[in-house]
C-alpha cells in the first residue's frame, strides 16, 4: 500500500511459521470429530447474541471451549456455529485460526459498521464486495496490496438469498482499521470519493487468514452510525439493533 513497510521481516510471507494452530489444539481435535462444523458466523455484540437466542435453540460448543477468548460459541443448526468473540482485527483472525482446526470452512462476519456514504441510514444492511487493508493483521498473511476480497462465491450465495427472500441490501468496499478514534476527515473524505462504503475493524483480517487458509470468508454489516466531513451521527442503538432479527434469521440460510 503506497509504499508502505510492512511488515518489517521482507519477504515474510515465504517463511514457515515457528508453530500452527494445529499443533496447539491436537486435544480439540479428538474432541470435535464427528460433529461436522462446517460454518461459523462471528458476531461482536451481546445483542445481536440475544436476537440469535430469539431465532434459535443455542447449544454452547463445549468441545470449542479451548479456542482463544470466545465470550461464547455456540451451535445452532447442523454444522453451524455462533461466535461471539471480542471486536477487532486479531481477536477475528486467531480464532478463525483455530475454528479452522475444528474443521470451519466458511465464515461471514455479521457485525455493525459506520457508513462513508451518507445517502445511506442507520439500520441499513451492508454486503462487503471487498476490504481496504488498513489495520496490521492482513499483511502478515498476504502480501501488501489496497484491498483484499471475500470469497466470491459465498458472498453471492448470500447476496442471492437476500434477493430471493425480499430483504434489501447495499453492496460496497469497507475500510477496516485498528483505530476507531483515528479515523480522520481527510480519509472519510478520500475514502468516501473512491466509493468505500462502510468502515469497520475484522474484515480485512478475516479475508486474508481465509486467503492464506484457503477457507471462505464473507462480511455482512448492519450501518450502526454515519461519518461525513461535518461530524459524526452517533450510534442510535435501537435503529440499528432493529435489523438484527433479520440478520439472525438469514444466518441459518447460507
Amino acid at each position: 500500500m503506497e509504499g508502505q513497510n510492512f511488515p518489517k521481516t521482507a519477504g515474510k510471507h515465504r517463511f514457515r511459521p515457528l508453530y500452527s494452530p494445529n499443533q496447539l489444539f491436537n486435544s480439540m481435535k479428538k474432541a470435535v470429530k464427528g460433529k461436522g462444523y462446517k460454518k461459523a458466523v462471528m458476531i461482536y455484540s451481546n445483542a445481536m447474541l440475544e436476537s440469535f437466542r430469539k431465532a434459535y435453540r443455542l447449544e454452547e460448543a463445549k468441545a470449542l471451549k479451548s479456542i482463544v477468548n470466545p465470550l461464547g460459541i455456540y451451535e445452532f443448526g447442523k454444522g453451524r456455529l455462533l461466535v461471539y468473540i471480542g471486536i477487532g482485527a486479531p481477536m477475528t483472525a486467531v480464532a478463525a485460526e483455530e475454528l479452522i482446526v475444528a474443521g470451519v470452512k466458511e465464515f461471514v462476519i455479521m457485525g455493525t459498521a459506520g457508513t462513508l456514504d451518507t445517502c445511506m441510514k442507520i439500520g441499513d444492511l451492508i454486503l462487503c464486495a471487498k476490504a481496504l487493508r488498513d489495520e496490521g493483521v492482513s499483511h502478515h498473511y498476504l502480501k501488501s496490496s489496497m484491498y483484499v476480497e471475500p470469497d466470491m462465491e459465498l458472498t453471492s450465495r448470500i447476496k442471492g438469498i437476500m434477493e430471493n427472500k425480499g430483504i434489501d441490501f447495499h453492496s460496497g468496499p469497507t475500510w477496516t482499521i485498528d483505530a476507531p478514534y483515528m479515523e480522520t476527515v481527510e480519509e472519510v473524505k478520500r475514502y468516501s470519493r473512491e466509493g468505500i462504503t462502510t468502515v469497520e475493524m475484522e474484515a480485512a483480517a478475516l479475508f486474508a487468514v481465509a486467503k492464506k487458509r484457503k477457507v471462505k470468508a464473507a462480511a455482512l454489516f448492519v450501518v450502526s452510525d454515519i461519518l461525513n466531513v461535518e461530524g459524526w451521527s452517533g450510534f442510535v442503538k435501537a435503529e440499528y439493533r432493529s435489523t438484527y432479527p433479520k440478520m439472525a434469521r438469514l444466518a441459518g440460510l447460507f
